[in-house]
């Protein structure tokens, strides 16, 4: 039995999210963004230590373009303004090189400057925003195909996936080292513990072993890491599920937590008014804590 592909009606309302979120400038750094609850994050598109708010829209709108493989006039993008007729009226590919081209020059034209010495730092580097669109990208569609992979047919005959390489690195991180990290933190629930990296789609482990907590690839910056899924057999093989066991979706929390330490009181203030706005009163800050609870 063939491994379930992400359908187009999944996509879409994975598109339909991202283009709902909310265009967010703000003053954190990334390792901040890190300990807001996933909730929070997941209804903002930020990007860190960017608090230019017209360029955060434009990143978002500019992305979600390429997202849809939308295609815009030569005459609309800042390389072309100086075009007339026909050459204006020319139409590209809204692609990653259009917008690393694009942004570039909006950084130069809004005089945004670096927020510290490394590449990274600098809004305005190639690097950066193609970070930006490289993770927006793998985060939509990670994001599609566990909503696909968590559908109650295609969960009884796969109940568990795999953690693989999908894509080469010069210098690949040691991920076999990362899942025995993560399966000792969350007592090897659902996952195995020798030989193929194989967990239940319900265990734990996928989160823990998230740089940003979530269930799905990418599991951190540039990782080339992703999942494939793995049959009920294999996973009864492991151990990991009797044979007549009802496979089960990954539930979320009811309570999520994140740390505020580092943070001082304007920065806070600004956060908790940012996603109360989103995510009404279930936002809270319980002393060196943000908190997000579910209705």
């Amino acid at each position: 039995m063939p491994s379930p592909i992400v359908n187009a009606q999944s996509v879409m309302k994975v598109l339909r999210t991202f283009r709902e979120r909310q265009a967010t400038a703000s003053p954190l750094s990334a390792k901040e963004w890190g300990e807001v609850p996933v909730e929070i994050r997941q209804n903002a598109f930020w990007s860190a230590k960017l608090e230019h708010a017209q360029h955060v829209a434009e990143l978002k709108r500019t992305t979600l373009q390429a997202l849809r493989g939308a295609r815009v006039r030569v005459g609309a993008l800042r390389r072309g303004r100086e075009l007339t007729g026909d050459a204006a009226d020319e139409t590209v590919l809204m692609s990653k090189g259009q917008i690393i081209s694009e942004m570039r020059a909006a950084a130069l034209e809004r005089g945004l400057e670096p927020t510290g010495p490394r590449e990274m730092e600098d809004i305005a580097s190639a690097p950066r925003i193609g970070l930006i669109v490289d993770m927006a990208e793998k985060m939509t569609y990670g994001k599609a195909r566990w909503e696909s992979g968590n559908d109650t047919a295609v969960l009884d005959a796969f109940p568990a996936q795999e953690l693989v390489r999908v894509e080469p690195r010069e210098k690949p991180r040691d991920w076999e080292s990362r899942w025995q990290e993560a399966g000792d933190a969350v007592g090897w629930e659902g996952a195995n513990a020798n030989g193929r990296m194989v967990a239940l789609k319900s265990s734990p482990i996928w989160v823990e072993l998230s740089e940003f907590g979530l269930p799905y690839p990418p599991f951190d910056y540039g990782s080339g890491m992703g999942v494939r899924d793995v049959e009920r057999s294999v996973a009864v093989e492991l151990g990991l599920m009797a044979d007549d066991d009802e496979a089960q979706a990954a539930d979320a929390p009811d309570e999520t937590r994140g740390s505020l330490k580092g943070l001082d009181e304007p920065e806070r203030d600004w956060l908790l008014a940012q996603f109360r706005e989103e995510l009404g009163d279930g936002v809270s800050i319980d002393g060196d804590e943000v908190v997000y609870r579910r209705g």
